[in-house]
């Protein structure tokens, strides 16, 4: 039984990817919804970027837990490592894990997005997916043995979370607290299944190879 969930786990993962290339990659620009944005990215699109001047900044302001400096950051990554383009990125929703918040939990994703794990996310939406995700990340309470309640990143609600997600002990209170972020997150965006978003982590630094939060 535990071998068809994991396979059907897997299943989605390919096809949530499959289209996800198509959106990002395309010329469609899927994920922009205002009007004005459109217009401009079509006109864009007849003409090319590079003979145009646009501060994307100005079009898609940094959200509200983020400074400009940081979202320029996290754009940056954003387009160095999925291969997208400012607008993009910067069209993209940001779930922001805020160290003086939810400081064993930021740790924990700061540390797993160092070590690889995507920071690009796709929301599955769905209680009984994400329950299963946490059982194949070891968090399930039929498996997690350590000590506090364990936190996972990539999060189980997502289609990258579940086998190979990273696991630490955290807090009861800051899962808690974590649960209602994201979940308010998920509704005021109007995330739907297959929608993506970025995470960032801030208030969080390393020193001497240890994450210090705060």
């Amino acid at each position: 039984m535990k071998i068809a969930r994991s396979e059907r786990a897997e299943d989605g993962r390919l096809l949530v990817k499959e289209a996800k290339d198509r959106c990002l990659r395309s010329a469609g620009w899927g994920g922009l919804k205002p009007a004005g944005k459109w217009v401009l990215l079509r006109i864009v699109g007849l003409f090319g970027s590079k003979s145009i001047n646009i501060n994307w900044s100005q079009i898609f302001p940094a959200p509200n837990d983020l400074t400009a400096p940081q979202w320029d950051d996290v754009v940056g990554n954003c387009q160095d490592q999925y291969g997208l383009r400012e607008a993009q990125c910067r069209d993209l929703p940001v779930f922001v894990v805020d160290g003086s918040r939810t400081p064993k939990i930021a740790i924990n994703d700061k540390s797993a997005i160092d070590a690889g794990h995507p920071f690009l996310l796709t929301a599955m939406r769905n209680s009984k997916d994400g329950y299963l995700n946490r059982e194949l990340a070891g968090c399930g309470k039929s498996v997690w043995n350590g000590p506090q309640s364990c936190d996972e990143y990539p999060f189980a609600s997502t289609f990258e979370g579940g086998i190979g997600a990273q696991t630490m002990g955290v807090p009861v209170a800051e899962q808690r607290t974590q649960f209602r972020d994201l979940g308010k997150f998920m509704s005021t965006n109007r995330m739907k299944r297959g929608d993506q978003f970025l995470v960032a982590v801030t208030n969080v630094r390393r020193e001497h190879g240890i994450y210090i939060a705060g």
